[in-house]
């Protein structure tokens, strides 16, 4: 039987998230093709693009170009957390 000690792992190391990879992935200065977004997360290609739509919708700057070859690439900016926030 194997334990969590038993393991490469470094004690308290945590696998991140998919919507990490993602977040990882749209703030890169290449931004992030589709392909890029389907392997990182296994996700199917409307899927990933569906993820896209809520982050818009959560307040990020979700921007669109054209790679060389005429493939999207995606590129976001998390909305900025101000001070304050919710307080009347």
């Amino acid at each position: 039987m194997t334990t969590k000690t038993d393991t490469n792992e470094a004690p308290g190391a945590t696998n991140p998230t998919k919507s990490t990879a993602v977040a990882t992935l749209l703030t890169r200065s290449e931004g992030a093709t589709l392909e890029d977004l389907t392997t990182a997360t296994g996700w199917q290609p409307h899927s990933c693009r569906a993820y896209l739509t809520g982050l818009r919708k959560k307040g990020w700057a979700i921007t669109r170009s054209k790679c060389e070859g005429g493939a999207s690439a995606w590129h976001g900016m998390a909305p900025a957390i101000t001070a304050g926030a919710g307080e009347a």
